[in-house]
């Protein structure tokens, strides 16, 4: 029981403790790692006795007495983190993190199916396009964050070590290709049917506060590939002769992308 009460304190610590001030990692914030296997967590503390825990997936991970406002801890890519700070009165603050396992967000496009082969085989279908969103990157004391929104959901990057870039991908999908013809079935089931349509690239939009995006972010919006016709198939002309019925299509090409950048000072503080 104390165990479950302890991760539903973890799971709505933003609601317990809005925002964290003056605690790094950021609260929620997922951390860019190049080469990184550890990370020192900072608070501002006030004059007393604290213990501070580490856990993941439920386990206690660790624990220490601080002695300064500091703590280095082992890390991995991909997982989840939530710390806590204890003093004689309970709880003092809490928060969480994660390691990112991948330097990449992708919203593409689904590639489109093939054309299923045989007497009733038919065109490849098309892929989809790449997706909407928006990216913005901003700095404040704690480094350059990264604010994904895509299909109503924020995600959220802070670049830790140095050199890191970041790719975004909204590529289209991939047409499937076209089913081969039948042989001997006659002229029009020899036939070989159409590949599918490309998908078209996605649209991205970028905003920065005084920060050149390209040194942060790699992006790609490049339409899928047409899919490719089926060969034609066999059929008899005379009784004694056969001739080859013509390929399918190729599918129709897609489109790149959009991206949209938007470079703006930095936002005022509030006086």
């Amino acid at each position: 029981m104390k165990k479950l009460l302890l991760l539903l304190l973890l799971t709505r610590v933003a609601a317990t403790v809005p925002g964290n001030p003056g605690v790094f990692p950021p609260e929620g914030a997922v951390l860019l790692l190049q080469e990184s296997s550890q990370v020192t967590l900072r608070w501002k503390l006030p004059r007393g006795a604290f213990t501070a825990e580490l856990w993941s997936q439920g386990s206690k991970l660790m624990e220490t007495t601080l002695t300064e406002p500091g703590w280095t801890v082992p890390v991995q890519k991909g997982q989840s983190y939530g710390w806590i700070l204890r003093n004689s009165s309970g709880i003092y603050q809490q928060g969480r993190f994660g390691v990112a396992g991948e330097m990449s967000f992708t919203a593409n496009g689904r590639d489109g199916t093939a054309g299923r082969p045989g007497p009733a085989g038919g065109n490849g279908q098309p892929g989809t396009n790449g997706g909407q969103l928006e990216a913005e990157l901003q700095r404040d004391e704690a480094g350059m964050h990264l604010r994904i929104r895509s299909r109503g959901q924020v995600l959220h990057y802070l670049f830790v070590d140095p050199g890191v870039k970041f790719a975004i991908t909204a590529r289209g999908g991939s047409g499937g290709n076209g089913a081969d013809g039948d042989d001997f079935r006659g002229y029009r089931a020899a036939l070989g049917h159409d590949g599918g349509a490309a998908g078209w690239g996605g649209s991205i939009k970028v905003t920065t506060y005084n920060a050149p995006w390209r040194q942060y972010l790699d992006i790609d919006v490049t339409p899928g590939t047409p899919g490719s016709g089926g060969k034609g198939g066999k059929y008899y002309v005379l009784d004694n002769q056969t001739a080859t019925a013509p390929d399918g299509k190729e599918g129709k090409k897609g489109q790149g992308g959009r991206v949209d950048t938007r470079l703006t000072a930095a936002p005022q503080a509030p006086g």
